[in-house]
Order: structure tokens, then sequence, then C-alpha cells
């Protein structure tokens, strides 16, 4: 009889680490997906900011092209008085998205 008790023991413990180690894998695995899910939130973020700056250097690019259309029609007299040689002064504005 005291074979059988100490296997049983033997087995008790066994599944008590088993169960042990299973806990602590489900813990870990656990906290891996939550640092997942901080890194898709994070790089989500970054899409969005590097979407707005490239908006953003469009807008530049466009104000800049128009900017040099409108320089163009500058001149520069002997006296190096500007004279404009446009028919209108074109107005630049440039739209902030947020």
């Amino acid at each position: 009889m005291l074979t059988v008790r100490g296997g049983t023991d033997s087995i008790s413990t066994g599944v008590e680490e088993i169960t042990t180690g299973n806990i602590d894998l489900s813990s870990r695995a656990e906290e891996q997906t939550r640092g997942i899910t901080q890194i898709n939130i994070a790089i989500h973020q970054m899409d969005g900011v590097s979407q707005q700056n490239a908006s953003l250097v469009s807008e530049v690019s466009t104000a800049a092209s128009s900017l040099q259309q409108s320089v163009t029609g500058f001149q520069t007299d002997k006296d190096g008085a500007e004279q404009d040689l446009t028919a209108a002064p074109q107005e630049i504005t440039f739209a902030h998205q947020g």
C-alpha cells in the first residue's frame, strides 16, 4: 500500500507543477498580447501622422509652386525697385488639416 500512496503523491505533485506551468504560460501569453496590441496602436498612430505629413508636404509644394509663378511676374528696374508685371496679385493660403 505504501508504494501506491507514494506513486499517487508523485502524480499529484506532477499535476500541480504542470498546472502551475500552464498558468504561468497563460499569463505570459496575455502579457505578449497586450504588448502586441500596444505596438499595433502605436503603428496606427504613426501611420496617421505620416499621412498628415504627406498632405502638408503636398500643400507646401503647391504653395511654393504658386509663389514661384507669382515671383516670375516681378522684374527689377535699373534702380532696384520692383515692378509688378502681373495683372493682379495672387493670394496664397494654406489649408491646415488636423
